[in-house]
């Protein structure tokens, strides 16, 4: 029994809400009586857009559709005071607000499944390894219930919300399955992907994850035969036959061919191979490079594209969504390949190498060198088309080993350097976002009405982090389980030099971490010398400012220069200069970083 003593500040009740099943409240694990029906689907559709603005007008459609009565504002007031009543027991009287024509329900991911579960998806997009994305999307998973909104989906808002939650959960679960089968786990993917598989029948993309389970598990006829019902589903209800990819898989089955193989547990020394993590709910702008990269993915383009920019701009979240979306053009499979050991070293062309032939479910004899993996990757390179994701390049030579000599395939590198030397290289620049790019992205995570009601601070809180999306999807998340703190207030603390990095600072993300990773492939001089740049006034410079505060020759501190560039640590104008009319720019965030470090 616990005891209370006097002067102890009293626990506070906690509300737990969940939609991803069942509608259901509970205070300190006790359930609320919900009411009556139409009260239940107010709450249902506010706890739908949790922390976003849902109208008086689209309340009013979910209860009584185009045929609303003339009390129906009178009756919608009654039924938002007798929640307020309800979920006013926990002792926050702003959970249920009305504002510019609407109402809005403050909730955190601790109080809401569906909250928890975008929080983990989120967080899961920077696991690079198979296991760990397997326990975090199986997390995110095991919040649903099943019978998602029962009762309540016969209000057809109601039912386009429950659809849209529905599509979210099967990505995930097609993500967990591909990071389930890159393990080889098939047996647990067959153990749980057929019943969705058989309620969701024109999903082909779980159908392939369904074939590929039951063939890794040696039950061929099984996968032959779910095709079968994939192609009669389609030809029946559609008149449509099953895509390229599906006639693909469904002949490498038929046929044994290797590609479906079950592929060997990667080295632990070594970060495995992902089949494309998930991609981001909250993807925002990219446009111009994403049409761009579309476009090197046409015949006869270049085989790679380099994606470079600075640290967290964004390379490898334009990376995933561009392979995401570009199932239909690689047939034989999108992969992703982290570039980099756990502790940040380039990984070496070998074991880049390795890592591909285990996806194309080829043997990797022992003691096999470099070269002759080359061979053998290049050989199955001619009769396949796959695009591969190599996230966090440093070493050319590792893009000139798995570089498609023939055939269609095609390689998306993205990188902190410029890499030159790497020959046939389509170059595509990741800039920082656009203003109302940078505040769409916020608004996603913390909900467009809370930031639509502190525009001018929303403005200062992404200028203040540079535009960049890293730190604008950090502040985000900080924000989102923070409902409690003004934007302005952020947006003050982000303009002190001191505390900035601290702002932009999860426990699951932190832009400082970022920035140091990003100066471990300078030389010790290099990273001296960008110090003392750091020191400069302001973030502008010149070359005679550059030797002025490094004490060097002109033609020394020319190439030091140039290598920050390839670095992507100093910024210098696209159009042509003369070196010392130039003028060089550092990231404020970078000199804040720098100016915290003991000086070299």
């Amino acid at each position: 029994m616990r005891t209370e003593y006097a002067g102890a500040e009293p626990a506070r009740p906690q509300l737990q809400f969940g939609i991803l099943g069942p509608l259901t409240v509970r205070l300190n694990g006790r359930s609320l009586p919900l009411g009556p029906l139409k009260q239940q689907q107010v709450l249902a559709m506010l706890l739908c857009r949790a922390n976003s603005l849902t109208s008086v007008d689209t309340l009013i459609d979910t209860l009584w559709g185009d045929e609303p009565p003339r009390t129906a504002r009178k009756n919608l007031q009654v039924y938002v005071a007798c929640l307020r009543k309800l979920l006013g027991s926990d002792g926050k009287g702003d959970r249920l607000i009305h504002r510019h024509g609407g109402y809005l329900l403050h909730a955190t991911a601790d109080e809401l499944d569906l909250l928890d579960f975008q929080h983990r998806v989120s967080h899961a997009r920077d696991v690079t390894d198979p296991a760990d994305l397997v326990a975090e999307l199986g997390a995110a998973l095991g919040l649903w219930r099943g019978g998602l909104l029962d009762g309540l989906t016969a209000a057809p808002l109601i039912g386009c919300e429950a659809q849209r939650l529905t599509v979210k959960y099967l990505g995930v679960f097609e993500d967990w399955a591909e990071a389930e089968l890159a393990l080889g786990h098939a047996t647990r993917v067959v153990e749980r992907i057929s019943e969705l598989a058989e309620a969701h029948p024109f999903r082909e993309r779980l159908r392939q994850l369904e074939m590929t389970a039951l063939y890794r598990a040696d039950r061929r006829a099984e996968a032959l035969s779910v095709f079968d019902e994939l192609r009669q589903a389609l030809a029946r209800e559609l008149g449509l036959r099953p895509s390229p990819a599906s006639e693909r898989l469904y002949r490498a089955v038929l046929g044994s061919e290797p590609a479906t193989r079950p592929a060997r547990t990667p080295a632990k020394a070594e970060r495995p191979t992902v089949v494309l993590p998930p991609g981001l709910g909250d993807f925002t702008g990219r446009t111009a490079p994403l049409t761009e990269i579309e476009r090197l993915m046409g015949p006869d383009q270049s085989r790679i594209a380099l994606i470079s920019g600075t640290v967290g701009i964004g390379k490898t979240s334009l990376a995933v969504h561009a392979a995401r979306l570009a199932e239909r053009a690689f047939p034989d499979g999108r992969i992703f390949v982290n570039a980099r050991t756990e502790h940040g070293a380039s990984r070496s062309s070998q074991s880049v190498l390795q890592d591909l032939m285990r996806f194309a479910g080829l043997a990797v004899p022992d003691g096999c060198d470099g070269d002759e993996l080359g061979n053998r990757w290049q050989r199955w390179l001619i009769d396949h088309q796959v695009l591969m994701v190599l996230d966090d390049v440093c070493d050319s030579a590792v893009l000139r080993a798995v570089l498609p000599l023939s055939g269609a395939s095609m390689v998306l590198a993205t990188t902190r350097h410029r890499l030159a030397g790497v020959e046939y290289a389509a170059r595509v620049e990741v800039w920082p976002l656009r203003p109302s790019e940078a505040v769409a992205m916020l608004g996603s995570i913390i909900g467009a009405a809370r930031v639509a009601a502190a525009a001018p601070a929303a403005e200062q809180i992404v200028h203040a982090v540079e535009l960049s999306p890293l730190a604008v999807r950090t502040v985000g998340d900080k924000l989102s389980v923070l409902p409690h703190l003004p934007l302005a207030e952020l947006a003050a603390r982000l303009q002190d030099p001191d505390e900035v990095l601290s702002e932009i600072s999860t426990p699951h993300s932190s832009l400082r971490s970022r920035l140091a990773a990003g100066l471990r492939d300078l030389t010790e001089y290099e990273r001296s010398a960008l110090q003392r740049l750091g020191s400069i006034a302001t973030p502008w410079f010149t070359q005679l400012q550059a030797v002025t505060a490094l004490s060097e020759v002109p033609g020394r501190v020319q190439r030091l220069l140039e290598s920050l560039i390839e670095a992507n640590a100093v910024t210098t104008p696209t159009a042509e200069v003369t070196a010392h009319a130039a003028v060089y720019e550092m990231s404020r965030l970078l000199r804040c970083y720098l100016r915290e470090l003991p000086a070299g």
